[in-house]
């Protein structure tokens, strides 16, 4: 199954890349546990792009950067976000940048991260971030902030009755990674 990860097919990508997580999020990680804000150096000089909508990020977000983009694909999700071709502009300009996993099963990360020449920070983040720096050495990323399942039959049951992240807690850990 882990072939999927190169497959030409999303559905099949995000199955391999499910099972490379099932591999390598166990807790045997050096991992700091808490909430990637918990462990990002954001002052009032920082501009950050935010590579996918992560709602519950944005207030502290705010709260602490002088500007935040979010790039988004569906614009529905909320308000403020810039459309995701605005980021080939935008995303070079940005001290900090968070992107979703989702890039890796949307075949966007290697544009993405590309954009981020000037990012002192560059964090992957969401519950399908492999927990492997070495996969991300080569691209400069710094943080990896993703989950450890704690519970997989709650996991199961929760998502085998539609329920996704929100409905996880006391099912995962959120965890941090720094790549050296």
């Amino acid at each position: 199954m882990l072939q999927y990860l190169t497959s030409s097919l999303s559905l099949e990508r995000t199955v391999g890349l499910s099972v490379a997580n099932a591999l390598l999020n166990g807790e045997n990680q050096a991992v700091s546990e808490g909430d990637i804000l918990d462990c990002l150096d954001i002052t009032k000089d920082d501009t950050v792009g935010m590579v996918g909508y992560f709602a519950p990020l944005i207030p502290g977000l705010q709260k602490r950067a002088q500007q935040l983009h979010i790039f988004e694909n569906f614009p529905e999700k909320g308000e403020n976000l810039c459309p995701a071709d605005k980021a080939d502009t935008l995303l070079p300009a940005c001290s900090v940048v968070l992107i979703t996993a989702t890039a890796l099963i949307n075949q966007t990360f290697e544009h993405v991260i590309s954009l981020c020449s000037n990012g002192r920070i560059k964090a992957v983040l969401g519950a399908s971030t492999p927990l492997c720096p070495e996969v991300f050495k080569g691209y400069g990323v710094t943080l990896l902030s993703g989950v450890i399942v704690t519970n997989p039959v709650g996991i199961l049951r929760t998502v085998s009755e539609g329920g996704g992240m929100r409905f996880f807690k006391g099912l995962i850990r959120k965890v941090n990674l720094q790549v050296p």
